[in-house]
């Protein structure tokens, strides 16, 4: 299987504390992800990102910049009898 998802965040307004308070810039963040299920083994592998293009950007103004994030899952389960 797989997936994929595009977001685009229009530009806005932050309020927090005073001085944390002001404007966050638009962004666009790619996400997609693959898997594979063996079910003779009772396994699942998953690998993916999070930002897949690296789009580095705030969500909140002050907050610190959020970037790639990548990760590998294999799952096994155990048979039920």
């Amino acid at each position: 299987g797989y997936g994929a998802n595009y977001k685009w965040v229009d530009n806005y307004f932050w309020e927090g504390s005073p001085q944390f308070t002001g404007p966050v810039p638009s962004f666009v963040v790619v996400d997609a992800q693959i898997n594979y299920t063996l079910k003779k083994q009772n396994l699942n592998f998953k690998i993916g990102a999070s930002n897949l293009l690296n789009n580095e950007h705030i969500e909140a103004y002050g907050g610190p910049m959020i970037g790639r994030m990548m990760y590998i899952n294999i799952l096994y389960e155990l048979k039920k009898e």
